[in-house]
């Protein structure tokens, strides 16, 4: 099995130990005096993902963490591992890691589960994709046997897709023939470019921005074999959320109301503008418009899917879905 990560590569980890320390990019919490609630608002710090915080910057920005009596502390995080360990040492109450990070998590005994959903795939529409040079002579997955992907992580599911793609296309043993190199996302277009890798596998923004530097698309594995499963799940530590459950209902309701305003058609523009205020950047030059699915309830059917594949490929053992999630969690069977 051939997995390669980058020396240089370790400033990731170096960067999620800044922000614990720093306490990372916060925004500031609305000043609230807790009528809504009768009593002084709760403190709650969460930690949003590098993409899909939309959601949470609007709940807090909309208002709808005070009307919960919720005084929140948002800070952005790094990667998917980062962000669990900064929950179990109680750094954050809440953060949004990938589906993928939780269910190995769990599986290896730590004591955090899911509370409630954030991102999806959509089914409709690519917001991620395998890029590679304009001008390389790689046309199919299959190609990519001897040769190096950058992926987001290496064993923690976020490669699952690409390996069912290989599959599909003939290829025998993806794991043992596709090199994987661990590359965050924000580092994908400069080892595309610089000829670090034969191809990279980002998502969300990142995916628009490299794709929009003129890579080209060779496969749309987590749209074709995904659709509909859950992204980014918000997620916290089990004695915190026995010792919290009303906090949590409140987050909730928060979070419900902040989705329901971003999938609303209407809101589009206002959506967009709290992703160019994060970026720092006009609307007009945001790397993309597009704005993936939103559910606070988790896809219970096409998350096993994915459990299931991650079994095929050796990354699991057989697991549950209900296995990663709080008891009030809400969801979809």
């Amino acid at each position: 099995m051939k997995k390669t990560a980058l020396p240089l590569l370790g400033l990731a980890a170096a960067a999620a130990l800044a922000l614990s320390a720093c306490g990372g990019s916060t925004a500031p919490a609305p000043e609230t005096d807790g009528s809504d609630t009768g009593s002084e608002p709760t403190k709650l710090s969460i930690q949003v993902a590098p993409i899909q915080y939309e959601p949470a910057l609007i709940a807090l920005q909309e208002g709808y963490f005070e009307e919960a009596g919720l005084d929140v502390d948002i800070t952005f995080g790094a990667g998917p591992a980062e962000m669990l360990a900064a929950v179990v040492a109680g750094e954050v109450d809440i953060a949004a890691t990938s589906w993928s990070a939780l269910a190995q998590a769990v599986n290896e005994g730590m004591p955090v589960r899911g509370i409630a959903g954030n991102g999806i795939v959509s089914p409709d529409f690519d917001s991620s994709g395998v890029l590679v040079a304009a001008d390389s002579d790689i046309q199919t997955v299959a190609d990519l046997e001897g040769k190096t992907v950058g992926v987001v992580g290496i064993g923690t599911g976020t490669e699952v897709p690409l390996f069912m793609q290989a599959l599909e296309e003939g290829v025998k043993d993806p794991e043992g023939t596709i090199t994987q190199v661990a590359i965050p996302y924000a580092g994908m277009q400069a080892a595309l470019e610089s000829g670090t890798v034969d191809a990279v596998f980002p998502a969300d923004s990142f995916y628009f921005q490299i794709k929009e530097s003129g890579a080209r698309q060779i496969a749309s594995p987590v749209r074709e074999f995904q659709g509909n499963a859950p992204v980014t799940i918000w997620t916290s530590k089990t004695e915190w959320i026995d010792a919290n459950a009303d906090t949590l209902e409140r987050f909730q309701e928060a979070m419900g109301k902040a989705i329901d305003f971003y999938m609303d058609e209407a809101n589009e523009d206002a959506v967009l503008q709290v992703r160019a205020d994060h970026l720092e950047v006009s609307i007009d030059e945001l790397p993309s418009r597009t704005l993936v699915p939103m559910s606070l309830a988790i896809n219970f059917p096409e998350l096993q899917t994915q459990l299931d594949a991650m079994k095929t490929f050796g990354h699991l053992p057989a697991m549950e879905s209900a296995e990663l999630f709080w008891d009030g969690a809400p969801r979809n069977e």
